[in-house]
């Protein structure tokens, strides 16, 4: 029996409480928004074994 762990995508809120992912994927067409949506769902049910072209490896950290 296999036990199957969602994974639960959040999106970057600052501390003012803005969410500027959130409001960029809002202000799409429909078609992109269905895209995106698509692709977070696969995020969601896959995580960190969702592989290529929806998800890919960083090699570095993040610049700050």
């Amino acid at each position: 029996m296999m036990i199957w762990k969602m994974w639960q995508v959040e999106y970057y809120e600052t501390s003012k409480g803005r969410r500027p992912v959130a409001d960029f994927i809002e202000s799409l067409d429909v078609k992109s928004r269905a895209k995106i949506a698509r692709t977070v769902d696969l995020l969601e049910e896959f995580g960190t074994d969702l592989g290529m072209p929806y998800a890919k490896h960083l090699s570095r950290r993040p610049r700050r």
